[in-house]
């Protein structure tokens, strides 16, 4: 099928693409310290409250990935993207 895109919005939906992809880079990255934890806390290793504050933890630090990627120039998320992923 072909593409009814202009090479400019190629160009375009291919940047997005890259920013979505270093989104889920960022938030998986941030995410495994916790998966971790919750491992620990399964085998009786961690606390519960320990556990909780470490959720905590994440939320705090999500609610600024979020920003980061909401609030932050898409041409600064392209370069950064580029320079972690590429």
């Amino acid at each position: 099928m072909e593409s009814r895109l202009t090479p400019k919005q190629q160009k375009r939906q291919q940047e997005l693409e890259l920013i979505e992809e270093y989104h889920k880079f960022v938030t998986e990255e941030a995410l495994e310290p916790l998966y971790q934890s919750f491992k620990d806390w399964k085998s009786g290793v961690l606390p519960y409250f320990e556990l909780t504050e470490l959720i905590h933890q994440f939320h705090k630090n999500n609610q600024e990935i979020y920003k980061e990627f909401t609030y932050t120039d898409h041409k600064d998320l392209l370069l950064l993207a580029k320079m972690k992923m590429v």
